[in-house]
Parts: C-alpha cells; sequence; structure tokens
C-alpha cells in the first residue's frame, strides 16, 4: 500500500501544529492530494519515474518558482511529470532540537497549493526522521532518488546540498545523475535589487516591516491564519470594532499599523468575503497596555461575535509605526485616517501581490 493523504487547504492556508490538526478542515476547501514519504511507504507510480526538485521551499519564493519552471521544461523534454519533494518536519528540528525554530513564511498546506499553483504537477512530502537524515549523499541519492522515486532526472539550485552533514553538492548530483541517464538541470539564482532571492532575505524584509520588497520577492502576497480570541474590547469602545489573532501560522511583519486584504473563515459561510483591513500589530500605548497584539479591523463587516473563527490576512503595506497619542480622542482621528489609506491601498493593490477577485 501506498501513502497518499489529501490535505484541506486554502488560498492562503493554516499551518496544522499537530497530526490531530491536519485532519481538520476549514471553509471554502479546495482539496489537493499530497504524496507522504516516509521510512517503509511504497510510493504511487505517479511519483515515480518524475522530474524532481527537493528543497524547504519557505515561502514559495521567486527562486522556487524558476525551479518549478525548470522542473516542468526537463519534464516535458523527458515526457514525464514534475513532482516537488519537501520536509515535514524541517530537517533541522530533529537535528538541533534544542533551537527554537521561528514560524515560516508557508505553512506546509499552504505551500503545497503554492508548488502547484506555480508550475509543479505534484508534491511529495518526507515524513522527515533520523532514517532520512542519518543517510550520507551516496546512499541517499541510491536509495531515494534511483530506488524509491526512480527519477528521471533532478532540477535544482545551485546552491544545493543534501545528505547527512550537507556531504552532497549540485556538482556531485550532476555528476552522478549523468552516470545513471538521468536529466540533470541546475537553476541559478533569481536575482532581485542585486541580489539573490532567499527565504532569508525575505524574513529580513519581513521583520523590517517592508510589505513591497516581502511581495516582490515572493512573487505572491504574504498570507497568515490566526484564530479570533477576546480581547480588551477597546476597539469595539471607539467603534472601530477589532479581531484579535491567536494561533498565528507564520512570521509576523515588526509592530506597526498594516493595510492588508483579510476574510472571516466562517463555517456557516461558504463564500467568505474579502475585505479591506487595517491591522494594528503591537501594545496600546494610548491606553496603557503593554500587551502585545494582533488586531484585524475588517472595513463594512458587520460587528458581530466572531470568537472562534479563523481570520486569513494578505499583507499589503506598512502605513506607520506603533506609537501613543495624547488622547484617545486624537487616536480615533489616526485610525479613521489610517483607514481610509487601508481602503485606498486594498483597491489600488497590484493583482499579482494579491491573487484574488
Amino acid at each position: 500500500m501506498y501513502v497518499r493523504t489529501w490535505v484541506i487547504c486554502q488560498l492562503g492556508i493554516r499551518s496544522p501544529k499537530s497530526a490531530r490538526d491536519r485532519d481538520r478542515s476549514t471553509v471554502s476547501t479546495v482539496s489537493a492530494a499530497v504524496i507522504e514519504v516516509d521510512q517503509d511507504s511504497r510510493l504511487p507510480e505517479t511519483a515515480r519515474g518524475c522530474v524532481l526538485s527537493i528543497g524547504k521551499f519557505d515561502g514559495v519564493h521567486e527562486g522556487h518558482q524558476a525551479l518549478a519552471r525548470a522542473a516542468r521544461e526537463l519534464a516535458n523534454r523527458t515526457s514525464t511529470r514534475s513532482l516537488a519533494v519537501t520536509f515535514d518536519p524541517l530537517p533541522l528540528a530533529i537535528l538541533r532540537p534544542e533551537i527554537q525554530l521561528g514560524p515560516p513564511l508557508t505553512p506546509l498546506d499552504r505551500k503545497i497549493l503554492l508548488l502547484k499553483q506555480f508550475g509543479f504537477d505534484d508534491v511529495a512530502v518526507f515524513r522527515t526522521g533520523e532514517w532520512l537524515l542519518e543517510l550520507d549523499a551516496r546512499p541517499f541519492f541510491e536509495r531515494i532518488v534511483l530506488e524509491r522515486f526512480r527519477a528521471a532526472g533532478l532540477a535544482e539550485g545551485s546552491d544545493f546540498s543534501f545528505g547527512h552533514n550537507r556531504s552532497g553538492d549540485g556538482k556531485m548530483l550532476a555528476n552522478w545523475c549523468a552516470a545513471e541517464g538521468l536529466a540533470y538541470t541546475e537553476v541559478p539564482p533569481v536575482i532581485s535589487g542585486g541580489l539573490a532571492v532567499t527565504s532569508s532575505r525575505i524574513r529580513k524584509a519581513l521583520e523590517s516591516g517592508d510589505i513591497e520588497t516581502v511581495t516582490e520577492l515572493l512573487g505572491h502576497g504574504l498570507t497568515t491564519r490566526g484564530r479570533v480570541v477576546r480581547g480588551a474590547g477597546r476597539g469595539r469602545s471607539i467603534s472601530v470594532p477589532t479581531a484579535n489573532l491567536a494561533e498565528i501560522d507564520t512570521l509576523l511583519p515588526c509592530p506597526g499599523v498594516y493595510a492588508a486584504a483579510a476574510r472571516l473563515l466562517d463555517p456557516e459561510n461558504s463564500t467568505p468575503v474579502w475585505r479591506a483591513a487595517a491591522v494594528n500589530i503591537g501594545t496600546q500605548p494610548t491606553f496603557g497596555s503593554e500587551i502585545p497584539r494582533v488586531e484585524v479591523h475588517l472595513v463594512g463587516e458587520p460587528d458581530r461575535d466572531t470568537y472562534g473563527i479563523e481570520v486569513e490576512v494578505v499583507w499589503l503595506r506598512r502605513v506607520r509605526e506603533t506609537r501613543k497619542f495624547d488622547s484617545v480622542t486624537a487616536l480615533i482621528s489616526q485610525i479613521a485616517y489610517d483607514i481610509e489609506r487601508c481602503v485606498d491601498l486594498y483597491e489600488s493593490r497590484e493583482p499579482a501581490a494579491v491573487p484574488f477577485g
């Protein structure tokens, strides 16, 4: 028996924190098949004889999309399919368990959708364990690439490494592929602003609040999800109700006020509506609160009880920093201006940055 799991995915999807969470479905779902690869699973025939591209693919950015195009082109030349192969959990989580890994740019289920959206025919996920991480480069090539996948070829980046202690590199892989009759393509880095597009670079831009650069390097809008929890109720008290989010599934921008697109993923509504949104990340210094929060005001959303519902946010731009105002009246005036700016940014958004109508 082979293992092929149906992961419930959406446009802008939520990262499951456990196997139990992985089985929970939400509103407006699109089912996407993903092939699980563990120590003993037998792969389906559709996963054999493909052109592989192996990597973490965090963010599924412009560089990853170049890999998808190269894999598809190589697959077309060899009359086969392209297959992205990624990891869950990430190898570092097992190799260095003492390190607290930060949140991803893209949770696993959204990553699967994006990889398919940008050109891969299918996605396989290593259920990472010592069985995989202890393989040196040559055994990895023989047991995984040749025996398990029976690969027709590989498309990898110029900085690709594999095997225990990263003992294998692209040059080694190219030589082994040639010796075994496999096609191989090395994909050069995508350059933007004179620098290579990398997940690390995107993280730095996000942590500085530079959403425009994040969107440019990703080639799509960064999407975050969280669940509505009870807050202090201050937004409602000044007629600007907000959804306070917890269980957030991605890395967040630095504190500040952001323009965004957002929607409530209400199980009772099968067609959730995208709305302009103003999002505050940080404390509420005007009210004397030092508790960090993520508060989303969905423009035009009726004020109602949304506790427990998931909210999906696509980041558009940082509007301003969070600061203390001299009075609540001054804060209210600033919020009205912020919302107006956020609506303007939402209405003028680039289609490539926010892929929805």
